[in-house]
Formats: C-alpha cells, structure tokens, sequence
C-alpha cells in the first residue's frame, strides 16, 4: 500500500509540474503579444497622407531642372514642360497645385546671362496645404 502512495503522489507532481509549466509558457507568450502590440509604432497616418513627400520632390526637381539646363532657352522650355508635368502628377494624386514661377529678366534668346528664378508653388487637399515660395539663380 505504500508503494501506491509514492507512485500516485509522484503522478500528481509530475502532471502539477506540466500544468505550471504550460501556465507559465502561456503566460508569458500572452504578456509578450500585449506588450509587443503597443511597441510598434503607427505609421499609417504617413502613408496615407503623402502630400508633404509629393510636395518636397516637386521643390528638389524644380531646383534640378533649373540647374541642368544649359541656356536661356532650354530653362524656358524645361520650366514649360516640368510646370505642365508636375499640375498633371498633381491632379492624378487628388491634390490642386498651384506652381508659378518668374525668370528675372526674361529670356530673349539663347544667351547664358545670370538670371533669377522666383518660385511660388502651393500644393492643397481636403486636409491639408503646403506652400512655399523661393529663389533659385541660373546658370
């Protein structure tokens, strides 16, 4: 009769001893997944409003296009067609751009004489508006 004691008396240790084990397991996966869950930053409210990004490349490529155009000419033409291009990219996204833009003095011909370009570009959405108005000088 003690021999039976012993071995039902093990059983209960060894199936108390799964059952804590598979508790704390449990516990621990469980506490893990909640605070995981807080850690992660939400950066959905950036993906879903792209307009200071669309805003910001329309700036760095004016810049661009004003520096690799080589005569009075070519910077007229190259600031014709990017005005064009970037209203159209604009209107597809959803956004109304407004992009104005002056050369001081004007072009005449095909002459390389030091000009200024004035910048007033003004990007709008339901949400939101950027605007920004700069300088740039050619050549």
């Amino acid at each position: 009769m003690v021999s039976l004691m012993r071995s039902s008396s093990g059983y209960k240790k060894a199936q108390f001893f799964i059952l804590s084990a598979l508790t704390i397991v449990a516990l621990m996966y469980l506490m893990g997944r909640w605070i995981n869950a807080s850690t992660i930053p939400d950066t959905s409210s950036t993906a879903v409003n792209s307009a200071p990004f669309i805003f910001n490349d329309i700036i760095e490529k004016t810049l661009q296009t004003v520096k690799l155009s080589t005569d009075c000419l070519e910077l007229t033409y190259n600031m014709q067609e990017y005005s064009t291009f970037v209203k159209d990219f604009a209107a597809k996204n959803g956004y109304d751009l407004r992009y104005d833009y002056t050369i001081a003095p004007p072009c005449s011909g095909a002459d390389k004489t030091s000009r200024t370009l004035v910048f007033n570009v003004t990007m709008s959405s339901s949400s939101m508006v950027v605007a920004k108005n700069f300088t740039s000088p050619w050549p």
